[in-house]
């Protein structure tokens, strides 16, 4: 995740879009919240970071969030929301010579934007 992409995704939320970021382990994960939570404060926005492991999230006043996950892990599940964002590094875990677990991977993310008519975006 970079600052520029964590900047545009802030201001949508703050509009009450509802993202899930994947990024590819749990360290960059971290990472991500952190760069986040210095943007928010760089544009002050008035957010709330959350930061517990495996629940790392931004709420913003309103509906918008900013959630988190990785490929291999399923803290999705049973979320709603508009945008998923896979970060450049994230489809490299799946990536290889077989196609099964990045296509399994989308399948299993898919029912988290059906209800919302959502996109996937990779960075």
């Amino acid at each position: 995740m970079n600052k520029y992409a964590a900047r545009g995704i802030l201001v949508d939320a703050m509009g009450g879009t509802r993202f899930l970021i994947v990024e590819r382990d749990h360290h960059a994960v971290h990472a991500a919240v952190r760069i986040f939570a210095e943007e928010a404060t760089a544009l002050t926005l008035p957010v709330r970071v959350r930061r517990a492991n495996g629940d790392e999230r931004v709420d913003m006043p309103g509906r918008g969030t900013i959630r988190f996950t990785t490929p291999r892990s399923n803290r999705h599940r049973g979320l709603l929301v508009d945008v998923v964002f896979v970060d450049n590094d994230a489809h490299r875990v799946l990536d290889g010579d077989d196609p099964t677990p990045m296509r399994r991977f989308f399948e299993d993310v898919a029912p988290v934007l059906n209800a919302t008519g959502g996109e996937f975006v990779h960075s």
